[in-house]
């Protein structure tokens, strides 16, 4: 229940100061992925929902953020490379790099 609370204050703290933690993206989406590991099978089914509300709220706050509710996929760019994440799985299940540029948006 403490793991659940985290993630709604989270959201919440997204929601009201998106720059503030706009640094903490990187250590956020791997609090999500730690979140719903299918390893931990009570966590992840008591974390889930939370979890699709801080991802949505990502979505909404970030541009480099992008959440495909239907396929449960997510994008995060960070610097030069687009990590895209499995949310049903909890998995990584693409990495593209080779943009020369910083990635701005997903």
């Amino acid at each position: 229940q403490e793991h659940v609370q985290s993630l709604i204050t989270l959201s919440s703290l997204v929601k009201k100061f998106p720059a503030e933690l706009f640094p903490e993206l990187p250590s956020l989406v791997e609090i999500i992925m730690h979140s719903i590991d299918p390893h931990r099978a009570h966590l992840r089914e008591a974390c889930l929902t939370s979890v699709k509300a801080l991802v949505n709220e990502l979505d909404r706050k970030y541009p480099m953020v992008s959440f495909a509710k239907k396929s449960q996929y997510m994008a995060f760019a960070q610097g030069h490379i687009i990590h895209i994440y499995d949310i049903g799985t909890a998995t990584k299940s693409h990495t593209f790099e080779g943009h020369s540029g910083t990635i701005c948006a997903t």
